[in-house]
């Protein structure tokens, strides 16, 4: 990436009391969406996660390990877990450059140097509600493969982008790629992205057409199309190949004839796992059991990210209320993002334990047990604590 950077440009909006509450009244139907979408989304994330759970138990029992140097018809329709070279015959070659390599992918990138855009915006609050941002856009030069449209740009004189590219980026995938006496499906081949550089030197230069022989420069080991690799200039271009080679991988997929498919459980779900290396049966399983934790707690934050940022739109319109003195209006902004937080926090581990007394009930009704008790100690604890009253003692006569 280039740190070249181009002088920045600042533009001021200000916007009425008025008009901020009509959009923060805006947003409370927006709020209410998020809101209602938390629960089903930490509803449903429990239910996932528990059938993901039971299909990987179910899947490593039922598998088994195979060697791939001859097809077992006996396996057919089975779990099977297969480690081994994944390779192929054939060489590819892309068209335009007759860049060749035997290898199972071959890819070509091209990066364009282009101007990109950065804005950065700040708020601030005036008296009687009242509100100015001022955003500075600056311009910087990047390396970037996509185009990017410069005609969308805050400041377009001087940071024009070229609108095409001479040349595209291309892939192509071998046809027939094998595990030993095993074909390995589309499917799986599209997911080996091991790549690495596939070098280009001058000698190179000398297959390419009379056309691009006299336009082209080698540059680190990939093509240049520019003046001057060292000072380049937007709509430079740098022309780069990527291979997958031959590789060693790892799979639990179901047996088809000489060939694999995702392997069908438990009705709607399925297993359909491959690794780049030898990785055995009990670690795959292993690793596919903490993908499956990792993405419960992250569905668990986004529900709970939603439904606090729902709760705090609903109640958005008493900040903005509020910020005719500005003081006043972030006391209410800091207390209502507290409630908002707090009753997400509560809400959210409600809908979690719903959940769990409905996908797995015996925990769930553990855990509602032992909460219970919790509080039950903690109250008892507190009225033992507290003072009883003095008791008058009432003097006798002898």
């Amino acid at each position: 990436m280039s740190n070249d950077r181009s002088s920045g440009f600042s533009e001021t909006e200000s916007r009425g009391w008025l008009s901020r509450l009509g959009n923060a009244f805006l947003g409370i139907p927006i709020g209410m969406i998020l809101f209602i979408a938390s629960f089903v989304i930490l509803f449903w994330n429990e239910g996932r996660a528990v059938h993901t759970a039971q299909s990987l138990s179910a899947g490593e029992k039922a598998v088994i390990s195979i060697s791939s140097d001859t097809v077992d018809h006996a396996n057919e329709g089975k779990l099977v877990h297969v480690s081994g070279l994944a390779t192929t015959d054939q060489t590819l070659k892309d068209p335009q450059f007759d860049i060749s390599a035997q290898a199972i992918q071959l890819r070509r990138n091209v990066q364009m140097l282009q101007w990109k855009e950065d804005s950065q915006t700040e708020t601030r609050r005036k008296l009687g509600g009242g509100e100015e941002q001022v955003t500075r856009f600056t311009y910087s030069k990047i390396w970037s493969e996509p185009l990017i449209d410069s005609s969308r740009f805050k400041v377009t004189d001087g940071h024009e982008n070229p609108t095409s590219r001479p040349f595209e980026p291309w892939s192509t995938n071998a046809e027939v790629v094998t595990r030993g006496a095993f074909r390995l499906p589309t499917f799986l081949v599209d997911r080996l992205t091991n790549f690495e550089p596939l070098r280009v030197d001058s000698a190179d230069l000398g297959r390419l057409p009379n056309e691009l022989k006299s336009r082209i420069k080698v540059d680190d080991g990939r093509y240049y199309l520019g003046d001057n690799p060292r000072a380049p200039q937007i709509g430079d271009l740098r022309i780069e190949f990527r291979v997958v080679r031959p590789t060693v991988v790892s799979l639990l997929e179901q047996q088809v004839g000489n060939s694999f498919q995702p392997f069908p459980i438990q009705g709607r779900d399925s297993i359909d796992r491959l690794q780049v290396g030898t990785v055995s049966a009990v670690d795959m399983f292993q690793a596919a059991e903490e993908e499956n934790t990792l993405w419960i707690w992250l569905l668990r934050l986004i529900g709970f990210a939603c439904m606090a940022l729902g709760i705090g739109l609903v109640l958005r319109p008493l900040a903005v209320f509020g910020d005719v003195v500005p003081l006043i209006g972030d006391v209410i902004r800091f207390g209502t993002g507290l409630v908002a937080t707090v009753l997400a926090l509560v809400l959210s581990l409600v809908t979690i334990a719903l959940g769990w007394i409905v996908y797995r009930p015996v925990v769930g009704i553990i855990v509602l047990a032992l909460a219970g008790v919790t509080i039950g100690i903690a109250l008892w604890g507190r009225s033992r604590r507290r003072p009883r009253p003095a008791q008058v003692r009432t003097p006798t006569t002898g």
